[in-house]
């Protein structure tokens, strides 16, 4: 089982780029879907000695099959949520888990990229029993990129506002030289792509479904095509010279260079005419050379590629299935090679390695555009393992190998990983004190709430705080982030949705009073605002005005003030929202989001 775990941890996590990249296609790209599917592979190795621990590597791979389903929200390639399901079947044994991912580089100085995997008690368990420490018996991993790379770095020095400005900068060069080169196409009699995929390759099978096959010669040939368009591009000196005037204007105002003499304008667009003239005829006889060579070898054998797709009226992808047929002939390659460059190797320098695979992936997507928000779990110093911390702490892969000993996992753990700890345990410090989440400064405030999972502060369990599993009447979340209530959950009353001040207390607003009839309880101030409420009674105090509404507070039979969700919540300047077609495990799923 040598290395084992560690790959089989380290593939589950690629695994989640499986079904976020798969929906892309000739379709339109949606902002979010639901979606449910599998991939498989399997592959053959003969005519080399790969040796034990690659041959160990290869065996869990091969005949792999993971089904998956989940919901995926984008805006763009900067934002994205997404929580997968999967089951994965891979070296003799079945491994399900749960992930998700939380990733936002919009904005540079605040970027978040977390991944968390939740492990099934079985997986625990031979974790435990293969020799780790007890540890990493834990029901969450959590992959926190960000924090890792501001334990290892000296990232609070940096210049933020600079790194942003650098940032988009690169992303405004960008889109002026996609749009040059655009405009260039443009002006082309013939674009250079244009001939690229022929007419035919795409054969309808009936409303909105359609299907392209492409055999090893018709990959190859669109290969070519594509190298011949790029060289073709490349050749122009009218784009070249664009293209230089550009990179010389955008230099120059990059912090810190404003100073630097750049290269004669006149002088680099001389320079590229030189270079085109005496060099691009060349590489195009080089690359008739090189087109012969891939001719001659067989990489997509049998059926090659075969794509198949559907889409809905609105042209986004409904359903999708791919199968790979591809094959690494070194033998057949060394032969087609020294047919152009004899002079290339020797015979005692000839491969021997075959490799041939097939890959096939399948998926369908659901609720486009129109899905439910992704509930992230809550992960505590008692569900989850942190391995940032234990960076931090020198824990380090030796160490690990220590108290391992021959077990290996040093090296099965070698991958550098970390975890986000939100410290949202009642007592995790056992001073009796309960942590605020966001609460970095130790005010007992919360900056929170973008993106975070927040806990109900002492009414707080680390028990079914997966939404999807426990039933309950009313779901909160905030920001996206489940509430797990421990004791008094939330319920309706008249159709309004009253929750403990626990709640408030745990996102780090203050909340006093309240303990019986004709009690004042006073929320706040929180962002300037204040919220005054009386038990019994269905007016209130907003910053001083009065308003009113038609489920007031009061007190449980358990002795538990209970508050309105909605009136509070939208008073201290959130928005609530709410489903009564949940995908949770309730009857309705409640929503809050702080103010943007």
């Amino acid at each position: 089982m040598k290395k084992l775990i560690s790959f089989v941890l380290a593939f589950a996590v690629l695994l989640n780029f499986i079904p976020a990249g798969f929906a892309a296609g000739p379709a339109k790209t949606p902002e979010s879907y639901d979606t449910e599917g599998n991939f498989s592979m399997s592959f053959d190795i003969s005519g080399a000695d790969l040796g034990e621990e690659m041959e160990d590597i290869l065996n869990v791979l091969n005949n792999i099959d993971v089904k998956f389903k989940g919901t995926l929200i984008q805006s763009g390639v900067l934002s994205v949520k997404a929580y997968f399901d999967f089951e994965m079947t891979a070296g003799g044994f079945t491994v399900p888990f749960k992930t998700w991912i939380d990733l936002d580089m919009t904005n540079m100085e605040n970027m978040v990229y977390v991944i968390t995997v939740e492990l099934s008690n079985e997986i625990r368990q031979f974790i435990v029993d293969s020799g780790a420490p007890a540890m990493f018996d834990k029901q969450y991993w959590v992959i926190d990129y960000t924090r890792l790379f501001n334990s290892m770095s000296d990232i609070e020095e940096l210049d933020w506002s600079l790194v942003t400005s650098s940032y988009n900068m690169g992303i405004e060069l960008g889109t002026e030289i996609v749009t040059t080169i655009q405009s260039w196409f443009e002006q082309q009699e013939e674009h250079p792509f244009s001939n690229l995929v022929d007419d035919n390759i795409i054969e309808t099978l009936g409303e909105n479904h359609y299907r392209i096959a492409l055999k090893d010669a018709q990959v190859k040939e669109i290969c070519i095509r594509f190298v011949d368009g790029l060289v073709k591009m490349l050749s122009s000196r009218e784009l070249i010279n664009d293209l230089i005037q550009i990179g010389s204007k955008w230099v120059s105002e990059i912090p810190g260079f404003e100073d630097v003499e750049l290269p004669d304008e006149e002088e680099l667009i001389e320079a590229v005419d030189m270079l085109i003239s005496q060099f691009m005829a060349p590489i195009q006889s080089e690359l008739q050379k090189i087109y012969g060579i891939i001719r001659g070898v067989e990489v997509f054998p049998g059926d090659g590629i075969v794509y198949e797709y559907k889409t809905d009226s609105d042209g986004y992808n409904t359903y999708e299935n791919l199968d790979i047929n591809f094959k690494l002939d070194l033998p057949k390659w060394y032969e087609s090679l020294m047919k152009e460059y004899p002079y290339f190797g020797g015979a005692d320098s000839s491969p021997s390695l075959v490799f041939s695979a097939q890959i096939g992936a399948e998926a369908s997507y659901s609720n486009i555009n129109a899905t439910a928000p992704i509930a992230f779990p809550v992960t505590t110093s008692e569900n989850s393992v942190d391995f940032v911390d234990m960076i931090d702490s020198g824990f380090t892969g030796a160490s690990l190998g220590g108290a391992v000993g021959s077990a290996g996992l040093s090296e099965e753990l070698d991958f550098n990983i970390g975890i986000n700890e939100l410290n949202l345990s009642s007592d995790s410090d056992g001073t009796g004190d309960s942590s605020i989440p966001g609460d970095s400064d130790g005010t007992g405030n919360s900056s929170v709430l973008n993106n975070s999972v927040v806990s109900d502060e002492s009414n707080y369990s680390n028990d079914s705080n997966d939404p999807y599993e426990s039933f309950e009447p009313v779901k909160v979340f905030v920001d996206s982030g489940y509430i797990n209530f421990l004791e008094t959950k939330p319920i309706l009353v008249n159709n309004r949705t009253m929750i403990p001040p626990s709640m408030l207390r745990g996102m780090g607003i203050d909340v006093e009073g309240g303990t019986a009839d004709g009690d004042k309880v006073v929320v706040g101030p929180f962002d300037g605002n204040v919220v005054e409420l009386t038990i019994g009674s269905n007016s209130a105090l907003v910053n001083g005005a009065s308003k009113g509404f038609d489920v007031g507070p009061y007190i449980d039979s358990e002795g538990q003030t209970m508050i309105p969700l909605r009136f509070v919540f939208e008073n201290l300047g959130f928005t609530v929202d709410y489903d009564s077609n949940p995908v949770t495990n309730c009857d309705i799923e409640v929503y809050v989001f702080s103010a943007p």
